[in-house]
């Protein structure tokens, strides 16, 4: 009986957690039952991407980068035609010179200060694959680059 309530339970969480719904503060921007992929319907929909950067204890091994969303969808002709990738401000970590590198003819991009760097889409539809690169501020340990996806509709 016990198991039965417990199955329940967990499928019920399930469920709930399947579900899209906007999220606290964020506008009209919504989080995908698709994990890791952001929503961005239209012009007031804050389209930011958390970056982190998490280093492994031997100093010898390479930083990864992460990020919250590994998808990002716009619509810009509904208006939502501006991403910005965000690192903590105040890090270790920065963005490098071209810190988010994806197609020139389909997006303009530039940093926002060391820790923000901003895309916005030139028009148009299509999947683009893009890379993410941060620098240690202290000129330590190397970061290895992120390729995740953005698709504009």
């Amino acid at each position: 009986m016990k198991t039965g309530r417990c199955a329940l339970a967990a499928l019920l969480a399930a469920a709930l957690v399947s579900c899209a719904a906007p999220e606290p503060g964020a506008g009209n921007r919504t989080i995908s039952p698709r994990a890791g992929q952001l929503e961005c319907p239209n012009a007031s929909a804050a389209c930011d991407v958390s970056v982190g950067v998490y280093c492994p204890a031997s100093p010898q091994a390479h930083c990864v980068i992460t990020v919250d969303y590994n998808l990002v969808e716009m619509q810009p002709g509904a208006g939502a035609n501006r991403v910005t990738w965000r690192l903590p401000p105040g890090g270790e970590f920065a963005f490098s010179g071209d810190g988010i590198g994806i197609d020139p003819n389909a997006f303009s991009c530039g940093a926002n200060g060391p820790f923000a760097f901003a895309c916005t889409a030139r028009g148009g539809i299509g999947q683009f694959k893009y890379t993410v690169k941060v620098v240690s501020r202290g000129g330590g340990r190397a970061v290895d680059p992120l390729d995740p996806w953005v698709v504009t509709k």
